[in-house]
């Protein structure tokens, strides 16, 4: 009985350890499925300001770029955790990226080529809630398990970021109005 009761500690207490902590935004809220976010630097300052969408040598698809203000918030960014049923970003679990503005272009709004993911991690390097984005390539021909190894650092994004709940913005600035 005593073995029994033992493994079942054992066991609730490992899976616990392996569930990762949730993603904060800058007022410590969860980051959740579909709201809309704006991804900030950590630091402000000449580094730039939120993320925007820029056409290339004025094509479709757009790409990804940092506005060049640092006191521009840019576009919003909804977050898709990967397994459907989870509705909050988790750190280190995989999701999809999606601007929530709609633009000229046909193609989807989503961050990342080929049925691409990206994971979140806190970062070291400032106390409060601020993390660095990584990209997790993938192809349509990869097993999904194998998509989460090798997500590296999004070089084109500022080194740490901060996610600023941009529903609640609006919502402060229309109640100003």
């Amino acid at each position: 009985m005593e073995f029994v009761l033992l493994f079942t500690l054992l066991l609730a207490t490992s899976h616990a350890a392996i569930i990762s902590d949730p993603v904060l935004d800058s007022n410590g809220n969860e980051l959740k499925r579909g709201r809309q976010y704006y991804v900030l630097p950590a630091i402000f300052g000449p580094t730039g300001g939120g993320l925007k969408l820029v056409s290339l040598n004025e094509t479709c698809p757009l790409s990804v770029a940092r506005e060049e203000s640092e006191v521009a918030w840019g576009l919003s960014v909804m977050f898709f955790p990967e397994n459907p049923d989870t509705s909050t970003v988790v750190e280190g679990a995989t999701f999809y990226a999606m601007f929530a503005a709609p633009t000229q272009c046909t193609e989807s709004t989503s961050i990342a080529p080929h049925d691409s993911r990206f994971a979140i991690h806190k970062s070291d390097e400032f106390p409060r809630s601020a993390y660095k984005i990584s990209f997790c390539p993938c192809s349509v021909d990869v097993e999904r398990p194998s998509c989460r190894v090798g997500c590296s650092v999004v070089d084109s994004l500022p080194n740490t970021v901060v996610f600023m709940n941009a529903e609640a913005d609006e919502a402060v600035i229309r109640s100003k109005a």
